[in-house]
């Protein structure tokens, strides 16, 4: 099971809106075959993991990241797969949370006569497949928000200087939690300020599925000589009052540009998020800045927070927090995690979390 969870994650932000799932086949004490889910429309895990195996997979127990499909979609059911390849057992993590499934996969296995056991791995595979399951639970995407700051909570000095604050181990763990996500957001402050690629970058080349780049830009301001408009990818301009020419500007420079209504002082937040959901995008990675931060928390949209905290002191009533906005009027109604869990990382830590519902 260890061996199908690590396959599942490895296809984390490359297969929405389908869940990420990992399937091992082994005989004898051996694996005979193994695989992952494909892009929609693609193999599932368990028929790749079928087709590697050939004829081995006959008499094969099975091990599988999440419970395999029962109905039609773009495919059809794993479990007819299964029953076909002539598999002897299966062990389950996780039950799939999609009604069309949810416990029926693992009944009609039980029903063709092979042994299934469900929750070895369980918790693991229950949080790779957390964008999914909110998803198909809510049509929303999965909002995580991520920053680094120093010890006393700031992202940079009165000056705006933040390169950089945490470690070079700590930046790399942030280009995997990148390459496992489906869209990294900014605001066009920060766009701006600090002209980022805004890629996944996992090794010394770009990773070959890049996240969708998502600036929320209320009237238009991303200079169209961003570095991020010339990198792979695709990049989308949130705005809600963008003149005819700066908007064509942006096209002309690869952006799509979407216009959305506008909520006191910036984009609708809520009709972005409706967007990528209908576009099937299921998890979104929000980089700040503070202020796009601060209204995501406002919203109440932030379901998970990735903190890198640094072992620096930078102190100045002008430096920023990673969170801006007006923020709660009463300490009793501060957004509380559970959860929680704390990694070295160098000499930084972060702190993983999901915000209390």
């Amino acid at each position: 099971m260890t061996r199908a969870l690590e396959l599942a994650r490895s296809s984390l932000g490359k297969v929405s809106p389908n869940p990420s799932v990992g399937a091992v086949l082994v005989k004898d004490g051996r694996i005979v075959g193994e695989g992952v889910t494909q892009h929609p429309g693609g193999p599932h895990a368990e028929v790749m993991a079928i087709n590697s195996a050939g004829d081995l997979a006959a008499g094969a127990t099975l091990y599988v990241s999440l419970e395999p499909c029962a109905h039609y979609g773009k495919t059809p059911p794993c479990v007819e797969a299964l029953i076909a390849a002539g598999i002897h057992s299966a062990f389950v993590a996780t039950i799939d949370p999609d009604p069309r499934t949810n416990g029926k996969g693992i009944e009609f296995l039980k029903s063709e006569g092979i042994d299934v056991k469900i929750g070895d791995g369980s918790e693991e595979a229950e949080e790779i497949i957390e964008s999914f399951t909110k998803f198909t639970m809510t049509q929303q995407p999965f909002f995580s928000a991520k920053f680094a700051m120093s010890l006393d909570g700031k992202i940079a000095t009165r000056t705006g200087s933040s390169k950089w604050i945490t470690s070079e181990e700590s930046r790399k763990r942030s280009h995997v939690i990148r390459s496992q996500s489906d869209v990294i957001m900014i605001g066009v402050g920060t766009a701006i300020a600090d002209n980022p690629l805004l890629t996944a970058r996992t090794s010394k080349n770009l990773d070959s599925k890049q996240p969708l780049r998502l600036i929320v830009d209320t009237f238009g301001r991303l200079p169209t000589n961003s570095r991020m408009l010339k990198q792979a990818g695709r990049t989308i301009v949130a705005s809600s009052e963008i003149n005819s020419s700066t908007k064509r500007s942006l096209q002309n420079q690869g952006a799509d540009v979407f216009e959305f209504p506008r909520v006191n002082e910036g984009v609708d937040l809520y009709a972005v998020a409706n967007f990528l959901a209908a576009e099937g995008f299921t998890s979104v990675l929000a980089e700040g800045g503070s202020s796009l931060l601060g209204s995501l928390f406002n919203c109440k949209m932030v379901d998970k927070v990735y903190a890198f905290i640094a072992p620096l002191v930078i102190g100045g009533s002008g430096a920023k927090s990673p969170v801006g906005g007006l923020g709660p009027k009463d300490l009793s109604e501060a957004t509380t995690m559970t959860k929680l869990e704390y990694e070295t990382i160098g000499n930084d830590f972060l702190v993983t979390g999901y915000i209390k519902k």
